[in-house]
C-alpha cells in the first residue's frame, strides 16, 4: 500500500502538541513544521502526478517544477501554499535564527492543511482516488477533525491502530 503522505501532518500537529510542554520546544517546533511541508509537498506532488499530467523526477528540482506545473493548472492558491512553507521549512532546516515565530506560523498552518487536502485538492468528479479511499486516509480525517496533539495517539489505538508507529506507516505486520 502506498504511503498516505497526509500523515505526515498529523505527526506534525502531534509534534507541535508535544513542542508547547517541553524542553525542546524549538527543536519540535522546527520539526513539526519540516513534517507538514513534506505531507503536503508529497501529497501535492501525487496529485498533480494523478490528476494533472505532472511527471516527477522525484529529486530535489521537483520543489519548483511542482509549484510551477501547479500554477498552469490553476492551482495558484496551492503553489502559493507551498511556496511559503517550504520558504519556513528551509529555515527552519538550516538557519540558526528564524526570521519567522515559527510557534504563531505553524498552528493555524497546520490547521489549514486539513483544507488544503479537502478542498483543493480534490480528485475530479466520478473518479476513484486510492488515498481518499484509503481505510488510513479516513482514520486521518476522523482523528482531524476531532483532536490536536497527544489525543492523536488515543484516537488512533480506539480505532485499531496500534500506535504512532502504525499511524506513520513504520509498523507494518
Amino acid at each position: 500500500m502506498a504511503f498516505d503522505w497526509k500523515l505526515l501532518v498529523a505527526v506534525s500537529r502531534f509534534q507541535y502538541s508535544q513542542a508547547l510542554d517541553s524542553g525542546m520546544g524549538e527543536a519540535l517546533l522546527r520539526s513539526a513544521l519540516s513534517r507538514a511541508y513534506y505531507g503536503a509537498f508529497c501529497y501535492s506532488r501525487n496529485y498533480a502526478r494523478d490528476w494533472l499530467g505532472f511527471i516527477p523526477r522525484y529529486d530535489a528540482e521537483d520543489h519548483g517544477r511542482l509549484r510551477a506545473h501547479l500554477k498552469k493548472s490553476k492551482r495558484w492558491k496551492v503553489s502559493e501554499k507551498l511556496e511559503r512553507l517550504r520558504d519556513w521549512r528551509n529555515e527552519c532546516d538550516y538557519q540558526d535564527e528564524l526570521t519567522f515565530d515559527v510557534d504563531s506560523a505553524l498552528g493555524p498552518a497546520s490547521k489549514r492543511l486539513i483544507t488544503f487536502f479537502r478542498a483543493w485538492l480534490r480528485p475530479p468528479p466520478n473518479r476513484s482516488y486510492r488515498y481518499l479511499k484509503s481505510p488510513m486516509s479516513q482514520l486521518f480525517h476522523q482523528v482531524a477533525e476531532e483532536a490536536d496533539g497527544i489525543e492523536i495517539l488515543a484516537l488512533a489505538q480506539e480505532r485499531g491502530v496500534g500506535g504512532l508507529g502504525e499511524v506513520i506507516g513504520v509498523n507494518r505486520t
